[in-house]
């Protein structure tokens, strides 16, 4: 197919009101909106006004004070809807004859038409036949969805519908996660929470031995950028040691799969729910980092790179202990958010054990973020052949038994938006 840019405008409009009504954007009435009216702007010859202040006010619906440096909502939602787009174009509207594409850096949407490629002549040669793209795994935001229902749920799960709806397991992950895929594998997915204060309106009764605060003035229109909160109304903070970071949420929702995928049963708890003696001759993938979790910081005490404060950075860093005693640092933007961090896969003998069939894996990193990108990595056919390419190089015959592998992560604030292997170390052979 060829494309061009259109200024058909009466074709435009239609196909994006083929786009507003579609199935795909059927339940994004945030993404809808924000599409509508950065193309109603550009087609009424407004699109070079278009600014992440005026789409945060006026599409939003944020207050007249909204400052971009504080609130990263605006591109948040342009990078969904990038995604929406890409995923209504290869489906749904796979034969739209005008495409609306949002490029990268910009808020101002292009409108393509879209030609079809000239047929061959019958005298030439039949085409060959296209080789399919290797699957690729389900955009891991649209994973995230899964996660409350997993979490609540906390218990075993015999996947056998997955066996059946869903593409077999590629080989080289089933390699990698051996002996979490296998019989009577008695998996525990293990998740690192947080202490945090909840804020909400309506506290009458906390549970008992739990404090209660008025929260500060601040937090109002904090609370209301996403929340109803009727005139009046008070809001209060009491502490709750069970949150969970979206980043380790999204590594939670990949864990499973991946483990549905293969049929094998698991358990989800909260780490502060399972005590030393339920961890020993289990199967453990932890989802935490040293910093929320007592497991992760005791099982990375002793393994060639670990994660910790930094006093001359100022941050958690990734260090080696030995050698060069190599630091990596995550990196900011101006508005003090990440824009890369690293992500930390440790594969490890089982709890209490020298050697033996079971085996931990932690999925860590700067920033949930990082964790995200560490369960990203560890899940990817590509990914896992390339490392053990490398390992093979180095005399293995596949992956050791203990190793850690470190990837670098781009993000939008709390979002992934890749990962690469920057390095590993082998810890057994």
């Amino acid at each position: 197919m060829e494309f061009r840019v259109t200024t058909n405008s009466e074709q435009t409009r239609l196909a994006v009101d083929e786009l507003l009504g579609s199935e795909t954007f059927s339940r994004s009435e945030q993404l809808r909106s924000f599409l509508s009216w950065v193309c109603e702007r550009t087609l009424s010859g407004h699109g070079k006004e278009i600014n992440e202040y005026s789409l945060a006010v006026d599409a939003l619906g944020k207050p007249a004070d909204f400052s971009p440096g504080e609130d990263s909502s605006v591109r948040r939602t342009a990078y969904e809807l990038r995604q929406k787009l890409q995923k209504y174009y290869e489906g749904e509207g796979r034969e739209a004859v005008v495409r609306v594409e949002l490029p990268k850096g910009s808020y101002t949407p292009r409108f393509v038409e879209v030609a079809a490629t000239p047929k061959a002549p019958a005298s030439q040669a039949p085409p060959l036949l296209a080789v399919p793209a290797p699957r690729k795994f389900t955009p891991l935001w649209i994973l995230g969805a899964a996660v409350v229902v997993l979490a609540a749920v906390a218990t075993v799960f015999a996947a056998k519908a997955f066996r059946v709806a869903s593409p077999a397991l590629d080989p080289v992950v089933r390699e990698a996660w051996r002996p979490f895929v296998s019989p009577g594998s008695e998996v525990l997915i293990s998740v690192g929470t947080s202490l945090h204060l909840i804020v909400r309106p309506y506290m009458t009764v906390v549970a008992e031995g739990l404090s209660k605060y008025p929260a500060p003035p601040e937090l109002y229109s904090m609370f209301r950028t996403h929340r109803p909160l009727p005139p009046g109304v008070e809001l209060s903070m009491h502490p709750v040691d069970n949150s969970v970071q979206m980043g380790h949420a999204q590594a939670l929702a990949i864990t499973a799969t991946t483990l549905a995928l293969a049929g094998a049963p698991y358990q989800i708890l909260p780490e502060r729910s399972t005590g030393a003696a339920a961890l020993r001759g289990r199967n453990v993938i932890l989802i935490a980092d040293p910093q929320n979790s007592n497991m992760a910081a005791q099982r990375l005490e002793q393994t060639p790179l670990t994660l910790e404060f930094d006093e001359r950075a100022q941050d958690v860093v990734v260090r080696e202990r030995a050698g060069s005693r190599t630091t990596w640092v995550g990196k900011r933007g101006l508005d003090k958010r990440y824009t890369e961090v690293y992500g930390l896969v440790t594969v490890l003998p089982g709890e209490g054990e020298a050697a033996g069939p079971h085996r931990t894996v932690i999925f860590s990193g700067i920033t949930s973020v990082g964790t995200h990108g560490a369960a990203e990595f560890f899940s990817r056919p590509d990914s896992l052949r390339a490392l053990r390419d490398r390992f093979r190089s180095e005399g293995f015959s596949g992956f050791p038994s203990a190793y850690q592998v470190l990837v670098r992560c781009r993000s939008d604030d709390t979002l992934l938006l890749g990962t690469e292997y920057l390095a590993h170390r082998a810890i057994a052979r």
